[in-house]
């Protein structure tokens, strides 16, 4: 059966499909719109991901970088504290290393301490007992000398006022024996007085002081202050640069330290040393002194101390050639005139008169001896040039006038 109206069928079946179209268009938009979306979404989240992915990446980095470089730092405080410690341990060591060392040096600086009271309190002692020794020994030789005076006035007229023209008439054999007389008339007479005062003392002088060995002159002393009104002087000794042990009154010589002397009796002569800065001080003999040595003296004496031991025997030289760093010193031998207590003159000994000392030797010098050089004016039949000793620094047992030193 056919439609009544095929147009209008037509139509209304165009129609249909016209309106169906827009639709599906319209789903297919949709669809394709939820798609896109979809996709978009889907893109914005893996986007999404993948920046949270990498930022999770970059913390983790930045993590791991960060504690790495913590770790580093702690390995290197470690490192740091561990030398801290060790230069800790180290430096405690040292403090008590150092520490043991200044008790060992007070320990001997205590001994030392010890040592010089001690030695200080045996100076004394031996001052106050050469002191008195040197009293007595006065009081000895004013004894005789007052005995020989008496003995003189006692026997008349002396020898010395006997007229000149008999001594003329004599021949040369009467001449030697009335020389010999006058000699003997003047037996213990001294021509000098070695005695000091305290005004004999000043700041800043050098002196030579009687030892504790055999009293002898043969310790020095700088004055550092006189005490008038105590009768004492403070002394800065002087002590041989060289340890040797054997007696040194010759060479290079330090400061040490000083002593107060209750007494100038222990004080012998002044010297003069030669003093460059604080740290050359030299004692040497000088041309016209009078020096004792060591009549036994050996270069093996500082190896053997038991060589140079008490009592000493002594020549007595009159220094003619002062000090030479090259040549060493020029001495003359001299010897006791007879009928006189200390005086001397030139004189052969050992078979020689006049020689040589070199500066090897030098330790075979024991001390100086104060003398004065008489003029030939002191007394008649004194020819000059003699030399009048200290008695004080020679052995005691050479003062007897017609004694000859061994």
């Amino acid at each position: 059966m056919e439609p009544e109206n095929p147009q209008l069928f037509t139509l209304r079946s165009e129609t249909p499909e016209k309106e169906s179209v827009p639709a599906q268009t319209e789903d297919q938009s949709r669809e394709r719109f939820a798609f896109f979306f979809f996709v978009l979404v889907f893109f914005q989240v893996s986007d999404l991901e993948q920046i949270q992915k990498e930022d999770s990446s970059e913390e983790i980095c930045t993590e791991s970088e960060r504690m790495r470089k913590e770790t580093e730092l702690i390995e290197t405080s470690l490192k740091q504290l561990e030398a801290r410690e060790n230069e800790l341990r180290l430096l405690n060591e040292t403090i008590q290393q150092k520490s043991i060392v200044l008790e060992e040096k007070e320990e001997n600086f205590q001994l030392i301490q010890e040592a010089l009271a001690r030695e200080v309190e045996a100076k004394r002692k031996f001052f106050d007992l050469k002191e008195k020794e040197l009293e007595e020994k006065e009081k000895e030789l004013e004894l005789k000398q007052r005995q020989v005076q008496e003995r003189s006035i006692q026997d008349g007229p002396s020898v010395d006022a006997e007229p000149l023209t008999q001594q003329r008439n004599h021949n040369d054999e009467d001449k030697e024996k009335d020389s010999a007389s006058v000699l003997s008339a003047s037996v213990q007479i001294k021509f000098n007085d070695f005695r000091k005062t305290m005004s004999s003392f000043m700041a800043g002088q050098v002196w030579a002081l009687y030892d504790g060995i055999d009293s002898m002159p043969r310790c020095y002393g700088r004055i550092k202050k006189v005490n008038k009104c105590q009768s004492s002087l403070q002394v800065t000794w002087l002590e041989p640069k060289a340890e040797e042990s054997v007696l040194a009154a010759c060479g290079r010589f330090k400061w040490e330290n000083t002593d107060t002397i209750q007494s100038h009796l222990a004080f012998s002569h002044e010297i003069h040393p030669i003093i460059r800065g604080k740290h050359f001080i030299a004692v040497n003999p000088s041309k016209g002194e009078t020096w004792a040595l060591f009549r036994d003296w050996s270069k093996s004496w500082n190896n053997d101390p038991e060589q140079h031991k008490t009592p000493y025997r002594y020549d007595f030289v009159e220094v003619l050639v002062s000090f030479d760093d090259s040549l060493g010193v020029g001495v003359a031998y001299l010897g006791k005139v007879q009928g006189f207590a200390s005086v001397y003159k030139q004189a052969v000994q050992h078979g020689v008169i006049s020689f040589m000392i070199t500066p090897e030797e030098m330790q075979r010098f024991s001390h100086r001896v104060p003398s004065f050089r008489l003029n030939g004016d002191e007394k008649e039949g004194i020819p000059a040039g003699f030399f009048e000793l200290d008695p004080a620094a020679i052995p005691s047992c050479t003062l007897e006038p017609d004694h000859f030193y061994p």
